[in-house]
């Protein structure tokens, strides 16, 4: 925390500095949609980031787990599976693919169902929004504990057009894009914009003498838009994308050598497995060795399609929107992560969904503004026949798991703001879902590398059932749930550029079922609720030089989702409560026309008010009610959630000075900071990241009419190692696994632009 206040009093200095200078700019006015029509960020009563597309370039983030590092109290780790995003320690905890996000992912306005829809990297982006805390009337459910809308740019009604490149020295990694945009024919304007990207490797795998993770990505996308007629807008983008990855981050990380062997005849599979691992030159640390002895893969073709159709009537807007989301997804993982033979998972996933959205947006003149709107989503998930395979001494199995579900949801929603002054309003709004869901799972235990011959070896399936809890089952069911997630907020313009707002929300998300269930009675989960009271500023001082923003949170979760992966399968459930309090500040200070320097901070308070949860495998981690109980599970009241920093944060200095009349130089240098977080829901101490510093740079040169730029950046200057996600191996209690973050980065940035 002393690097952090440092910090902090440094930005302080420098707003002492601001109050006493003289000022010939203003802090860029941000243009947001998070209430479903454009404002400025600074009149939306949440609490809100906004990621400019620009921004998103000079900080070299490639994908949404960059994007998380520079907005406080929001964590995107990349989990077996599935990306688990957390705001304000609060999200649907990993493990089974079918798990929907507690945190609501959006792409012009389409809701994404699956977090593999953001496989592909950032391409053309105007803006990613992070909105903080329940939104549940006008995004629906399953952000109950946020949103993260990204929308992507528009054609342009003149010509322009760019080229660019980007080369990463330490690991060779390279991307190359482009895009056009303009005017087809008189109200017709296209923009097509083409990626083509490859990460360079970071781990090394003396093993099998090879260098891995190598991501592979090719995306296109084709955006039309027609004005009909002088009330009438249309809207049409079509994407497709590939998207390949060879190796993998995750590692062993850790071993606990004082931890016990399980009872005979789990030991002997145990025994051989750590030697295994010994033999293979395993170091049983968190660094850039691996030691797989086989190299994981992962294919993904995926397509897009939005429509969007907006109407004039008269100062009304009447808008439809409809998307269509399709992708398929192989993967093979080396899921023991080390050198012995084990553990194999081959996986395909499919998936669809269709969504409509029609919605009214009243003008903003008069005493009422309101906007209202019908919904309508439909998706199916498949997992046809996943193989699990176990190919170890006694247990040598082939474990099919199959899956499949379908669900249908429609709901209504309305948000109105009356205003009582010119300084005070309040708003109310209401959402009504009702949603159906229908599951159908089976799982199957074959002998080694047969499809054909269920296993009969009874020490085997004694194995199986006691160290994994595997057996044969076929489930089916299905669920109907309905929700009504009101929200009340009132705000007051106290002065001409501050506004005070008081928020009291509730949302909700759907129960499911657990697609990565072995068990047979660990199938279905409920649904959750959230309730959030905010009390928040928006300002803007000194003429609009100095922008100072807080917000004071207190959210309570009901039926909390949870996951946890208790040695040998993933347990899903509900924990009773949980609670999560905290504040996020925002400070932005312009020191002169040349300096721009401000920061994030973050404090966060995430507890469980009651959970009973698995132990540790470890037997060497268990405390409290775990010793109690032998193990059988632990009580969780008033210990933190995971991915839940108590501070968090970043400071920046932006820095542009002309040189003679035809050259700009400018520089940022940035630092993030993040406080101590568990990395699995059963707090083992094996699986804590330790609190850090990330320190960033950029420097440019560009040509004064932004016809060409050339930059150099450094990202992770220090060299941190870090991991974002973690748990036990399985079957191998003491042993752990990690997930790599990635390490120092130097990137060469070029573009030239054409036209405007």
């Amino acid at each position: 925390m002393k690097g952090l206040e440092r910090a902090l009093i440094v930005v302080g200095i420098a707003g002492t500095l601001i109050a006493k200078g003289a000022f010939a700019a203003e802090l860029e006015e941000v243009i947001v949609t998070a209430q479903k029509r454009a404002q400025s960020m600074q009149d939306v009563p949440i609490s809100l980031n906004a990621v400019t597309g620009e921004s998103i370039r000079n900080k070299g983030m490639q994908n949404m787990e960059d994007l998380a590092v520079g907005v406080p109290n929001l964590n995107i780790s990349d989990s077996p599976g599935v990306n688990y995003i957390v705001i304000r320690g609060l999200g649907s905890g990993a493990g089974t693919i079918s798990f929907e996000q507690s945190v609501g992912m959006y792409v012009d306005g389409i809701y994404a169902g699956r977090a593999a829809l953001f496989q592909a990297p950032f391409l053309d982006i105007e803006r990613v929004e992070v909105l903080r805390g329940a939104q549940g009337v006008l995004f629906g459910k399953n952000s109950i504990a946020g949103a993260v809308s990204v929308i992507t740019a528009r054609p342009s009604d003149t010509f322009e057009a760019e080229v660019s490149g980007r080369y990463e020295f330490e690991d060779e990694g390279f991307e190359v894009s482009g895009f056009a945009s303009g005017p087809l024919s008189d109200g017709l304007y296209g923009r097509i914009v083409l990626k083509s990207s490859e990460s360079g490797p970071y781990v090394d795998n003396e093993f099998i003498d090879d260098a891995y993770p190598v991501d592979e990505a090719d995306v296109m996308r084709g955006t039309l838009v027609w004005d009909a007629s002088d009330a009438t807008s249309v809207m049409f983008k079509a994407e497709t994308s590939r998207y390949e990855e060879e190796g993998t981050t995750y590692q062993i990380s850790h071993r606990d050598y004082a931890t016990p062997l399980p009872p005979f005849p789990g030991s002997i599979l145990v025994s051989t497995l750590l030697s295994g691992m010994e033999a293979g030159g395993e170091d049983f640390k968190l660094n850039s060795k691996s030691f797989l002895n086989e190299m994981n893969t992962l294919k993904q073709d995926a397509s897009n399609y939005t429509l969007e159709v907006s109407h004039a009537l008269g100062e009304f807007e009447l808008t439809y929107l409809g998307g269509y989301s399709k992708y398929t997804r192989k993967e093979f993982k080396d899921m023991d992560f080390s050198a012995p033979e084990f553990l194999k998972w081959r996986n395909k996933e499919v998936y669809e969904q269709t969504s409509h959205e029609l919605r009214i947006t009243s003008p903003l003149t008069g005493k009422l503004n309101y906007v209202a709107g019908l919904f309508y989503f439909d998706r199916e998930l498949k997992l046809p026949e996943t193989p699990l395979d176990l190919n170890a001494p006694i247990i040598a199995s082939s474990h099919a798991l199959g899956y499949r579900e379908e669900t249908e949801s429609w709901s209504a929603f309305a948000q109105g703001t009356w205003s009582f002054s010119d300084t005070l309003r309040a708003t109310l709004g209401v959402r009504y879902s009702s949603e159906d869901k229908d599951a159908r799972a089976s799982h199957a235990i074959y002998e080694y590398e047969s499809s054909s011959r269920l296993l009969e070896n009874p020490l085997a399936l004694s194995i199986l059932q006691e160290q994994f809890g595997s057996v044969n089952y076929q489930n089916e069911a299905s669920r109907h749930e309905s929700d009504l997630d009101p929200t009340f907020n009132l705000q007051w313009d106290f002065s001409d550029a501050a506004m005070l707002y008081f928020t009291w929300a509730k949302a909700s998300k759907a129960g499911g079922f657990n697609s990565s269930d072995r068990t047979g009675s660990n199938f279905e989960y409920e649904d959750e609720s959230a309730e959030n009271l905010e009390i928040g500023l928006k300002s803007d001082l000194l003429e609009g030089v100095a922008r100072v923003n807080l917000a004071v949170f207190y959210t309570e979760f009901s039926d909390l989702q949870v996951s946890s992966f208790n040695g040998s399968s993933f347990e899903v459930g509900n924990a009773a409560q949980a609670t999560s309090q905290g504040f996020e500040l925002e400070l932005t200070y312009l020191l002169g026309e040349r300096w721009t320097l401000g920061a994030n901070a973050a404090h966060l308070d995430a507890t469980y008010d009651q959970f009973e949860s698995a132990c540790p495998p470890n037997p060497n981690q268990w405390r409290g009610s775990c010793a109690v109980n032998d193990g059988v599970f632990q009580d969780m009241s008033g210990e933190s959630l995971e991915f839940a920093p108590e501070w968090s944060g970043n400071i920046f200095a932006d820095f542009q000075v002309p040189i003679g009349d035809n050259l700009v130089l400018s520089a940022r240098v940035d630092a993030v900071y993040q406080d101590e977080i568990h990395v699995h829901s059963n707090l083992d101490e094996h699986l804590v990241q330790d609190p850090f510093w990330k320190y960033n740079m950029r420097v440019a040169v560009a040509s004064a009419d932004e016809r060409w730029l050339i930059a150099v950046s450094g990202l992770n200057l220090g060299d941190e190692k870090t991991m974002n996600f973690g748990g036990q191996s399985l079957g191998l209690p003491g042993v752990y696994f990690s997930n790599y973050e990635s390490p120092r980065r130097i990137e060469l940035s070029v573009s030239y632009r054409f036209g405007k």
